[in-house]
């Protein structure tokens, strides 16, 4: 598909995979400030699972992404994203775990709390 404007528009179900591939990337490289994916493979994920994503280049790609996250509403839910799935691996680690057969007590139990608003509660067997 040929670009026939100077710019391109967003739709949400885009905005939703550049925000998903954002905290893959986090996780796939915790230590670079930077995405960790190259802009182009987001770019060719968007246009295989889009048809009107044909018009997005991987600099338009770029530049959305971090369009998105200025927006503080948007940064503080990838902030929570990222907060929340630091605490779901903290406590599924097994070596944080009671031996088999014992159960936390209640006041041990970890909690968190997501963007849902859900407070769930893990006790380990």
């Amino acid at each position: 598909m040929m670009m026939t404007r100077q710019r391109v528009t967003w739709s949400v179900r885009e905005d939703s995979v550049l925000i998903l591939c954002r905290v893959a990337s986090h996780f796939l490289n915790r230590k670079l400030r930077r995405p960790f994916v190259p802009w182009c493979v987001v770019r060719d994920l968007l246009h295989a699972e889009f048809e009107e994503s044909l018009d997005k280049t991987s600099p338009s790609v770029g530049r959305r992404s971090r369009y998105i996250l200025r927006n503080p509403q948007t940064h503080l839910n990838y902030k929570n994203v990222l907060q929340c799935s630091v605490s779901l691996c903290r406590y599924s680690d097994r070596s944080s775990a009671p031996p088999p057969g014992r159960v936390m007590s209640p006041s041990l139990t970890p909690r968190h709390s997501c963007s849902h608003g859900n407070t769930d509660t893990h006790t380990h067997l």
